[in-house]
Formats: C-alpha cells, structure tokens, sequence
C-alpha cells in the first residue's frame, strides 16, 4: 500500500503511513486530523471517504469485549432468598406478630 497519509497527532505532524498503518495505530481516532498530498487543509478521519473503513474493525472488536447481559431463568421466577438477613426478618416480624397479638388480644 501507498503511504501516502499524515497525521496530526499532540500538535506533531507525522507520516507518511498506510491505511493498515494508520488502523493499528490505537492515537488514531476519527478525530484524528489528516492529510495527503492534494488535500487543502487538515481534515477529521471521519470527513474521509476513503479511511471509513478504518473503525469498522475496532468497533466489532468492542462489541465482542463487552459482557453480555446476565439473563433470567427459563421460567423468568424470582425466589426469595434464604439467606441472611432476609430469614431473619422474616422470622422477627413473626415473633413481633405473635407478641402483639399476644399482647393486644382481646379475651372473653
């Protein structure tokens, strides 16, 4: 491939690279100023036809790198948990249950 494409990156004008070049470069970013001989002035990555294709990968790399969703059982149940502190809530409010009616119950 030609190398014919130079960057602008921190302030710095470097090049001359290739497309691949440029699409292994992590600084690259759509944002990134270009330039290439026949260019009038220093242009965003993204305003060029011919580098679109320069993120097309990176982005199908990022979407393979982010966890998937955790996803809910077949039968779409939420139990309720055992499991401390929620047994022994449970078991208070009945003991607190017990004692008021306990305290509170009318008797003939």
């Amino acid at each position: 491939m030609d190398k014919e494409w130079f960057i602008l990156v921190d302030n710095v004008k470097e090049g001359p690279y290739s497309i691949e070049e440029l699409r292994v470069d992590r600084r690259v970013t759509p944002d990134t100023l270009v330039w290439k001989p026949g260019f009038k002035t220093w242009i965003p990555i993204r305003k060029v036809p011919e580098l679109k294709s320069l993120f097309e990968d990176r982005e199908d790399e990022s979407e393979k790198e982010k966890p998937s969703k955790p996803s809910l059982p077949e039968n779409d149940t939420l139990a309720i948990s055992m499991e401390p502190p929620y047994f022994w809530i449970i078991i208070a409010l009945i003991v607190v249950a017990y004692v008021l009616y306990e305290f509170f119950a009318v008797r003939p």
